[in-house]
């Protein structure tokens, strides 16, 4: 116990008590006698317990940690943790009768603080210790989010996303040519989440990796997050001095210089083609992929006076395009034609167009396209056909002529037929008007095929029974010198469908001699049918027998014979 006088004062402070114990206080009067007189209300209190030691961080992981410290006699402990070094802002807080905590679900290469006090019977805590600090380990970034975000021909750049590393990590990317980065590294540190690497070769393969950098540099940097891989871009083509050599009523030549084929980092895997309506080219009008090498390519199906932009992409190894904006051109207004299909069918007669032509009339028959289509014919004239090509059969065309027909996108049910009056006096000395042609052009070939038609030279009359709509134009059609180049197509032929890819009016044979005897068996041998191929070397076959009826599906054999020479082929019919 302890006792004191101190007349005339309202407060005392007493020293030299025991840690962590209850103390009991009474106050009293004297009087003048001196007689002690204690009120009636009685005080306790509780010192607070020892300060505790030895705060350090102990089993450090990416997210998770241990804080231990030296225990003093208490009733437990308090500890706080904190990524402020202010304690400003508590992270978590524990009470605890241990001399050890460890906590779970941290932010990884993330400074964190703590403090503890000892707490005494009452719960109070004791002045907290001096703070201990560590930083968690570092993780790789987010595993799944490494990607290639930007290119060029000369840069290509990468993006990762933080994943459970803390903010303001930094981090170090780097770009190689090689997969295990042992050449041409190029290191990038940044605090965003991207980096961007300039100066490289185009059409050159990249690879990128990426690793966090430890916020405290006794802890090791992070693992390098896999790498991702791309191409830069090619290089752009040139631009050609005149850009627009033809342009007609629907189609129109675009040209531009290509790549050198070598070095391979200066190539290109060929080029990509678009015509737009649009200067921003948010819509195509036209689009298609021709080999390296070429430069020029011929636009096809465009609306007639309309304005067209053009660009050119070369193609990198994984054919991404880097575009060169070509101009703007605007198409011709052609002669042109159209109506709207009835329930007994349409005819349409174009205006005249062609020197070459006296008529070009068409027939579209009922039921070939539903009621109400409206089916159009332009006139394309100009349009260079010099240097056409057919893997069908070779080709020469007569004169620059061509026809587009179109349908709004449909195609007939049924043949629609063109007919062709020519003038003879057009025909181009040393051509056989026997040997004229129709052909329709394949945009996605790049080549022209053979349409079923006929020309009768009395009548000066070219005849042509149209399956698919598209770009038409005139040809006269050189026979085979043997049956070397003899070809039979489509393959299946699926008659009864026409849907199909496989699917025709006839069974073709081209590529034969004038004359060329074509017979079709069974597999067991019986003749079907009989037919000779016309000056130009092609005959169709309609799928009937030599009798007008119907051959049913399967396998024949057609032999075919000329100037004693005899070649077999085997084709199917589909019904």
């Amino acid at each position: 116990p302890a006792s004191t006088g101190n007349g005339g004062l309202d407060a005392l402070t007493v020293s030299g008590l025991t840690a962590r114990t209850t103390y009991y206080l009474r106050v009293g009067s004297l009087n003048h006698g001196s007689a002690l007189h204690y009120s009636q209300t009685m005080l306790s209190t509780s010192t607070l317990a020892g300060l505790v030691s030895g705060l350090s961080f102990t089993e450090v992981f990416e997210t998770s940690a241990t804080v231990n410290w030296t225990g003093v006699p208490s009733q437990g402990y308090e500890l706080q943790a904190s990524t402020a070094s202010d304690f400003s802002a508590i992270t978590a807080s524990s009470n605890t009768a241990s001399t050890s905590v460890s906590y779970t679900g941290l932010v990884s290469n993330q400074l964190y603080h703590a403090r503890a006090a000892a707490l005494n019977q009452a719960g109070a805590a004791t002045s907290f210790t001096a703070t201990s600090s560590t930083a968690t380990l570092v993780v790789a970034p987010s595993p799944s989010a490494l990607a290639v975000s930007t290119r060029t021909s000369t840069s290509f750049g990468a993006a990762w996303t933080r994943g459970a590393l803390a903010a303001g990590t930094l981090y170090q990317a780097q770009a190689s040519n090689s997969s295990a980065f042992d050449s041409s590294v190029l290191s990038s540190v940044t605090a965003n989440a991207y980096a961007d690497f300039t100066g490289l070769d185009s059409g050159t393969t990249y690879f990128v990796r990426v690793q966090a950098l430890s916020l405290n540099p006794p802890n090791p940097d992070g693992p390098f997050l896999s790498a991702a891989s791309g191409s830069t871009l090619a290089q752009v083509p040139g631009p050609a001095a005149v850009p627009f050599p033809e342009v007609f009523f629907t189609s129109a030549a675009v040209s531009w210089v290509a790549l050198a084929p070598a070095p391979s980092s200066c190539a290109a895997q060929g080029y990509l083609v678009e015509l737009s309506a649009s200067s921003d080219f948010s819509s195509m009008a036209y689009s298609i992929r021709v080999p390296s090498g070429v430069s020029v390519a011929t636009a096809t199906g465009l609306a007639y006076a309309t304005t067209y932009y053009a660009r050119v992409g070369s193609l990198n190894w994984q054919g991404l395009p880097a575009y060169r904006v070509i101009g703007s051109t605007l198409t011709r207004t052609p002669p042109l034609v159209s109506g709207t299909v009835t329930g007994s069918g349409l005819s349409l007669a174009l205006p005249s167009a062609f020197p070459q032509f006296t008529s070009v009339s068409l027939y579209v028959p009922s039921g070939a396209f539903p009621v109400g289509t409206v089916v159009s014919a332009v006139a394309e004239m100009g349009m260079s056909l010099s240097g056409a090509s057919s893997n069908e059969a070779r080709i020469v065309p007569f004169d620059d002529v061509s026809l587009q027909i179109s349908a709004g996108g449909l195609q007939p049910a049924s043949p629609v037929r063109l007919t062709l009056v020519y003038d003879p006096a057009r025909v181009p000395p040393g051509q056989d008007e026997d040997l004229l042609h129709l052909l329709r052009y394949d945009p996605a070939a790049s080549r022209w095929t053979l349409v079923p038609s006929q020309t009768d030279a009395r009548s000066r009359t070219l005849t042509a029974f149209l399956s698919h709509l598209s770009l038409f134009a005139p040809f006269f059609v050189s026979p085979g010198s043997d049956l070397s180049a003899a070809q039979a197509w489509p393959q299946p032929w699926e008659l009864g469908d026409p849907a199909s890819a496989y699917w025709s009016t006839s069974l073709h044979f081209a590529g034969l001699p004038g004359g060329a005897r074509v017979r079709l068996f069974t597999v067991t041998g019986e003749l079907v049918w009989d037919g000779t191929a016309d000056p130009s070397g092609l005959i169709d076959w309609d799928g009937k027998t030599r009798f007008g009826g119907k051959t049913a599906s399967g396998t024949y054999y057609a032999v075919i014979e000329s100037s004693g020479d005899r070649l077999v082929r085997r084709v199917v019919l589909i019904r």
